[in-house]
């Protein structure tokens, strides 16, 4: 990741988030239980290691010596959270630069970022920029552009149908 940072001159951002199925775990043999406080850990280990200085991490989850990355961009890469639940919403507003949206009206995202914006402002990072990326089927033109970018929203997708709900095909 921090060459792929330096490689594109700092123009690289690391979307991360967590399954919601136990098969994904059970297939990679992880544990299902710990994988969030372990997301919050490998969240910490990147940018520990972003900082271009020797760094190690010692926990239940990882034990990882001293080490230092070579080349690193100047600062670490936005790292932006996606998810649908509560806890994404949380490990986004404490340890992440922006969280991504999909699927949803515009109404829930409005719901969902006074959410995270709320606790931004307890964990003190709601001084700190944060990416708003949403897919929205609903913007269709420049005014629902502004329109949603008055709600907070950086970067847009423009989603033309839900991607968790199967395609409706009649063949004729």
């Amino acid at each position: 990741m921090s060459s792929l940072a330096v490689l594109t001159k700092e123009r690289f951002a690391l979307g991360v988030g967590l399954s919601p199925w136990i098969e994904d775990f059970q297939g990679t043999h992880q544990d299902w239980a710990s994988r969030g406080p372990r997301m919050d850990e490998m969240i910490q280990i990147i940018r520990g290691f972003m900082t271009g200085e020797y760094f190690s991490w010692k926990s239940d989850y990882y034990d990882i010596p001293s080490a230092k990355l070579c080349p690193v961009p100047s600062k670490c890469p936005p790292i932006i959270m996606g998810g649908h639940s509560k806890p994404a919403y949380r490990r986004a507003a404490r340890y992440a630069d922006g969280f991504s949206f999909i699927s949803l009206t515009e109404e829930d995202l409005v719901e969902r970022l006074a959410y995270i914006n709320g606790l931004r402002k307890e964990y003190g990072r709601d001084k700190e920029p944060f990416y708003v990326l949403a897919g929205l089927a609903t913007v269709q033109g420049r005014d629902d552009i502004l329109r949603v970018e008055e709600l907070g929203v950086t970067d847009l997708s423009v989603c033309y149908r839900n991607p968790y709900e199967p395609d409706e095909v009649t063949l004729q």
